[in-house]
């Protein structure tokens, strides 16, 4: 006892030691808690910083005790300043290992950006695939994640993880076919950001199936409870919906005397074939392998015609396999619309989401995106649509590459085994010549797609666009690839750099019968971005539908090139045969703006107004959208004319949101440098990535920013995609080399 009495205890200057510990652990609980509240984090952190400083107590407390007794002759100041340092640097040890046991806990919620956390989601519930004790239920390990994510989603306010975010931190941490220990089990659960997790087990005894499952409370560690149903196999949904009542029951506050009416035969499918043609489709999505996946779709569709999950899935392997326009994809998407009530509300959201994105005459689907990522901020799919919207449509918010990129990247980030989300942000990297992400991205890619369409496509472009001496494909190679790859490699070749790689690709499609018809189209519009203008041009207008024909010789006209292009001037008289809905008639009344024959203007204008009329009383509403937005591209540039910026800015903002012809860009982007934002202005002319079109006016605002950078790259668009252009582009040119050599400090006598 004599090691312990008063005056060894003063001496070591324990009572001091404790009073500064407590006081500033007190301090640190005030602010651990503030910092909860303030992120609306959860209470168990105040309760673990608690427990940490109790125990950083005891070890400062020890650590001074020693120090007292290894050297009486030290000097006392010197040890008690020892022993107060220690003290400080537990605390703050304990002080990052919470933070970063919050952070990781947390997964980064509160700290992500706004939108990946939806302040109206409810508690998440996490289902873990099943234990089987039998070769032949193996179907139902993951499966059993679907089907009840599925029937729990939304029942109660509860809302059910997304089972792809959940199985994706499944294959992480364990190895295909092992089983979980229950710590690893709810490990993964609370990853996935649940407050809940459902764990079971299926078993198979003679002609009989019992499905087990316990419900944890990942908040407090405690297990709620187990349920478990029997019957024969032919009976699982039934069993699902049971399982599904009783344990949603589990998770209810006492006291609640209603539980939900839950229908999993209902809201997909009663067939065991079709949902197990389904599920592999699923399989075969995932890993970009679209054309196997469309006749496991196929399979599930014609075991069950109402079948609105196939149908919705077949429409996205269809889609990624044809174009945006293309007529199946659409037709299955409206078939999956049309039995759109089977499906729970997520899907029903989802689907959404995808009409409006594939429908040219809908301007919502950025808006509609944007709400499902808020609403079901852990489902990747959420997140891979806005993506595609912002991809697809970028005009209707203006979206940046970071912008796209950011919705792939959070959904892969919750998913990286959907490798669909992929391909977008790889499809950018070939766009801007980012040689840099084109390498990280194909990586990723292929851990989880190699061998597919795509992965071939990419690896390919990748050696024509980014090939050393040494490594460099041969464009010959073009040759020796089916349609499909072809077409990809020619979608990716849209940097400038690549122009002649993209024509040659392009070149050889039109010389093959299968994709003759519909690259044929897109020919003439590669042609002229490539410099070849007369070709492109009297390619355009060889063609029945001459809408871009008249588009491209406005947008000549307003970058400068007038008094070459005397046929625009002949191409926009209107005769008696001219119909309204072709945009013959803008280019006709835009001319008259121009050369100040305001009274034919408005004559073509009145005109205009009563076809709209018409249309609209007969029911096409199409027809007539598309008309008033002619109107309003005649109304901006009168007010641009005449000097109203802010009405013309409106007018042709409307405009541009909904697809603009290619002139207006540059309408806009002058407004908005007379404005005084020129800032604003490059993100305008930015919407649809390196153009050489763009290289000029997109140089010039780069340097008023002082961006020199920014204005070297857009000046070397036009020098790289337009190295032998047409004599009348020779002028822009020499533009662009003038003010390359400028910047470069290189100045031309």
């Amino acid at each position: 006892m004599n090691n312990w009495d008063w005056t060894t205890i003063r001496d070591s200057r324990l009572v001091q030691v404790l009073v500064v510990y407590l006081a500033g652990g007190w301090a640190v609980l005030e602010a651990v808690g503030l910092l909860v509240d303030a992120f609306d984090g959860p209470k168990w952190v105040v309760r673990g910083a608690f427990v940490v400083l109790v125990i950083g107590l005891i070890v400062t407390l020890l650590a001074v005790w020693a120090h007292s007794q290894r050297a009486v002759q030290e000097d006392q100041t010197r040890r008690r300043n020892r022993a107060l340092l220690a003290g400080v640097l537990t605390i703050s040890l304990l002080l990052i290992a919470a933070g970063l046991f919050f952070i990781v806990r947390d997964r980064g919620r509160s700290l992500g950006p706004p939108l990946a956390v939806a302040e109206s989601a409810g508690p998440g519930i996490a289902i873990l695939p099943f234990h089987v004790n039998d070769p032949e239920l193996n179907r139902w390990r993951e499966g059993m994640v679907d089907l009840l994510s599925t029937n729990l989603d939304g029942a109660g306010g509860l809302r059910a993880i997304d089972s792809r975010t959940v199985l994706a931190r499944w294959r992480q941490l364990v190895a295909a076919d092992e089983t979980a220990d229950l710590p690893t089990t709810l490990q993964i659960a609370q990853s996935s950001g649940a407050r809940y997790a459902l764990v079971g087990s299926v078993v198979s005894s003679g002609d009989n199936m019992r499905v087990v499952a316990d419900v944890y409370d990942l908040e407090s560690g405690t297990n709620l409870g187990q349920e478990r149903v029997e019957g024969v196999p032919d009976s699982i949904f039934g069993l699902v919906d049971q399982l599904s009542i009783q344990a949603l029951g589990l998770v209810l506050e006492e006291g609640d005397d209603e539980l939900p009416n839950v229908d999993l035969a209902g809201i997909t499918t009663q067939s065991v074939t079709a949902l197990k043609s389904y599920l592999e489709g699923e399989t075969l999505l995932r890993s970009s392998s679209f054309r196997e996946a469309i006749p496991a779709y196929e399979e599930a569709i014609e075991a069950d015609s109402t079948f609105a999950l196939a149908y919705y899935r077949l429409s996205n392997a269809l889609g990624w396999l044809e174009t945006l326009e293309s007529g199946r994809a659409q037709e299955t998407l409206d078939e999956a619309t049309r039995y759109a009530d089977r499906l729970p509300e997520r899907d029903r959201n989802l689907l959404e989401v995808s009409q409006a994105y594939y429908d040219d005459d809908r301007y919502d689907s950025s808006e509609l995106a944007l709400a499902a990522t808020q609403r079901y901020p852990d489902d990747p799919e959420a997140w891979f649509l806005l993506g595609e919207v912002y991809f697809h449509r970028p005009a209707q918010t203006i979206a940046t590459r970071e912008d796209q990129d950011g919705a792939f990247t959070r959904a892969t980030e919750l998913d990286p085994f959907y490798t669909p989300a992929y391909i977008h942000p790889l499809d950018n990297a070939f766009k801007y010549a980012d040689s840099t992400a084109a390498t990280q991205l194909i990586e990723q890619y292929e851990q989880y797609a190699a061998g597919t369409e795509y992965d071939v496509a990419y690896e390919t472009a990748y050696k024509l666009l980014f090939g050393d001496s040494l490594s460099r494909a041969e464009p010959s190679i073009l040759d020796t690839l089916s349609t499909f790859v072809l077409a990809r490699i020619g979608n990716l070749l849209q940097h400038p750099r690549g122009a002649r790689l993209r024509t040659e690709a392009m070149l050889r499609l039109v010389d093959r019968p299968e994709s003759q018809d519909l690259y044929a189209n897109f020919l003439p519009l590669i042609m002229i971005n490539e410099g070849r203008l007369g070709d492109g041009l009297r390619a355009l207008a060889e063609r029945p539908a001459n809408d871009e024909y008249f588009n491209f010789l406005l947008a000549l006209y307003y970058g400068g090139m007038r008094e070459d292009l005397a046929a625009l001037t002949a191409a926009s008289e209107l005769g008696p045969a001219d119909s309204l809905p072709s945009t013959k008639w803008a280019v006709a009344a835009l001319m008259a703006i121009e050369e100040g024959r305001e009274q034919e203007a408005d004559s073509i204008r009145v005109l205009a107004e009563e076809f709209v009329d018409r249309f609209y009383a007969e029911g096409d509403s199409a027809q007539a959208h598309g008309i008033e937005i002619g109107i309003k591209t005649l109304d901006g540039r009168r007010a641009m004319l005449a000097g109203r910026d802010d009405e013309a800015f409106r007018l042709l903002d409307e405009v541009f949101r909904e697809g603009p012809p290619a002139f207006v860009f540059g309408w806009i982007m002058e407004l908005l440098d007379r404005m005084g934002r020129p800032e604003e202005a490059i993100r305008y002319g930015l919407v649809f990535g390196p153009n050489p079109w763009m290289g000029i006016p997109l140089g010039k605002l780069y340097e008023k920013t002082g961006d020199r950078d920014g204005a070297l790259e857009a000046y070397g668009w036009v020098t790289l995609a337009w190295e032998d252009a047409d004599p009348l582009l020779q002028p822009i040119i020499a533009e662009a080399r003038q003010a390359i050599a400028r910047l470069q400090g290189l100045q031309r006598g």
